[in-house]
């Protein structure tokens, strides 16, 4: 120990750090993973877990669903080659609620200089995400929905698509139209905004925050949900379909009635296009339409 370390003291340092802090054991690499042996009280406040329930157990503890697999392989590729690596990671809390970090991991050495662990430097980064999205949001919004409009919508399913692709994991798309829109409102008319308007607050109010939602056509709307299979999406429909069809109910001044035709589907191995996938919900959508029921759900 040198005469800094005596003076300052670095584990006090590290140990009331701002940033989490967790250090590992170099192996295995194979699954359960390397073993935490040591967590600063900030890594204890960041991911709601407490000390004991960390040390023995391994960081991949705090991934999930949504856990981006390419930022994983970056890292397995850096402890496998024992360097250092950096990169963005959302991970999970104990509770179950996701936060975004920065994650540094460098190597540490033995008294031999081999690499014995690995010491990785958290910092929460979960409010600047937040800020962006919000910036790249507002950057590809339909003005009068606040939905996603169709460019930014596209981008996202394409994004979806490919991500699926290459993980085998599913997603379901869900389309819908406003059948007699444009024979009931004028384009521009006070009635027809606050009509669409009405339908993306309740988009908004029916689906989750990791959902997409987007206006795609005059009177046409799209909704992407990750992780979601076709029973679940089918759920997320009846919801939709009560709220829509309570919507002439609830708002008299956008009479004449209107009818709302909903198709869904779930991504597929054979999908060679994202295109594929909206299309075939849109067939949905088109069979629902022609039964002419005041609100239709078809699966296909």
């Amino acid at each position: 120990m040198n005469a800094l370390e005596q003076e300052f003291g670095f584990q006090d340092i590290v140990e009331n750090a701002a940033d989490g802090v967790l250090v590992t054991k170099a192996s295995p690499l194979d699954d359960p993973g390397p073993e935490i042996v040591y967590v600063n009280s900030a890594m204890e406040d960041l991911s709601g877990y407490s000390r004991n329930e960390l040390l023995g157990a391994t960081p991949r503890m705090l991934q999930g669903p949504l856990t981006d697999a390419s930022a994983c392989r970056r890292i397995r590729r850096a402890l496998q080659e024992k360097s250092q690596v950096r990169c963005r990671l959302l991970n999970y809390r104990k509770d179950g609620s996701q936060y975004w970090i920065e994650i540094s991991i460098m190597p540490l050495l033995d008294k031999s200089g081999a690499v014995s662990h690995f010491a990785a430097i958290q910092r929460d980064i979960s409010a600047y995400v937040k800020l962006e999205e919000h910036f790249s949001k507002a950057a590809g919004k339909d003005e009068t929905t606040l939905l996603a409009n169709k460019d930014h919508f596209l981008d996202g399913l394409d994004k979806e698509w490919r991500r699926a692709y290459r993980h085998h994991s599913l997603f379901s798309l869900l389309t819908f139209q406003v059948d007699q829109f444009n024979a009931s409102h004028a384009r521009d008319s006070e009635q027809s905004q606050q009509m669409l308007a009405l339908i993306g607050a309740t988009c908004k109010a029916v689906f989750r925050r990791e959902d997409t939602l987007g206006r795609i056509g005059e009177n046409e709307f799209a909704v992407l949900m990750p992780e979601t299979d076709l029973r679940q999406a089918g759920l997320a429909a009846e919801r939709l379909r009560s709220k829509l069809a309570a919507l002439v109910d609830r708002h008299p001044s956008i009479r004449p009635p209107f009818t709302v035709s909903i198709g869904i589907t779930q991504n597929q191995l054979l999908d060679e296009r994202p295109e594929s996938v909206l299309n075939r919900a849109r067939q949905g959508l088109i069979k629902a339409g022609a039964q002419g029921d005041r609100v239709t759900i078809v699966e296909i």
